[in-house]
């Protein structure tokens, strides 16, 4: 992923709600692409990009004044073409084997006391189909013993699975989490399927207010904000 070259084009972007009840006539945002995969998405321009630590990192975001809760999206890219020889109406019954609940509990096993707070199923991100959820852990990256929560997305895609992982200290997680939603909305990818095959992915809609809903089941974050 080193090797792809990646191009950001500012815009000034007028005439819609985004998340978090922002006008985007009062904000400038940068549009990302990567030249390689396509794969585009968009950020407030008082974000800033950061150095990738994995491997399959794409692109990495960083979050103004975040004041030791370091604030953070990243992009991850992996190869999985254990399903493209299954038509496009397979997409969902082929999400709810790979991308379901037991995906999230292999990709947060390396952290310690795990808790999921929501999960959703055939949602997806871009125009791949997937899952989402919000989870709370302890980590050692980006803060050793720091209790951080995250909004995560997966969606599988022409071969390819994209995870969007934004997360922050779990005592700010809230006051971001209407920029980790308008981020996890802007990603696109390239298109090679139509999307009226198999329909659209309802439950990762905005809310009137701009915001994606999540309902808490422990009634720690107040989502939706």
């Amino acid at each position: 992923m080193d090797s792809m070259k990646n191009i950001a084009l500012f815009l000034s972007v007028f005439g819609l709600s985004l998340a978090g009840g922002v006008s985007a006539s009062q904000a400038d945002y940068f549009v990302w692409q990567d030249t390689a995969t396509s794969v585009n998405l968009s950020y407030p321009d008082t974000w800033r990009q950061g150095n990738n630590k994995e491997p399959d990192d794409v692109i990495t975001l960083l979050a103004p004044n975040d004041d030791g809760g370091t604030p953070q999206c990243r992009l991850r890219s992996r190869e999985d073409k254990r399903f493209e020889f299954y038509p496009i109406e397979f997409a969902t019954a082929v999400q709810r084997t790979a991308y379901s609940k037991e995906f999230w509990d292999d990709y947060l096993a390396s952290y310690d006391r795990v808790m999921i707070h929501d999960f959703k199923e055939t949602t997806g991100l871009g125009q791949g189909f997937g899952s989402s959820v919000v989870a709370s852990y302890k980590t050692t990256y980006p803060v050793a013993g720091q209790q951080r929560s995250s909004l995560l997305a997966v969606g599988l895609y022409n071969g390819t699975a994209y995870i969007l992982d934004c997360s922050a200290d779990s005592i700010i997680f809230n006051d971001w989490y209407a920029d980790f939603g308008s981020i996890l909305k802007s990603l696109g990818t390239k298109k090679v399927t139509h999307e009226l095959v198999q329909g659209d992915n309802s439950d990762m809609s905005l809310s009137t207010s701009g915001a994606i809903g999540f309902k808490d089941k422990t009634e720690r974050y107040r989502f939706n904000q």
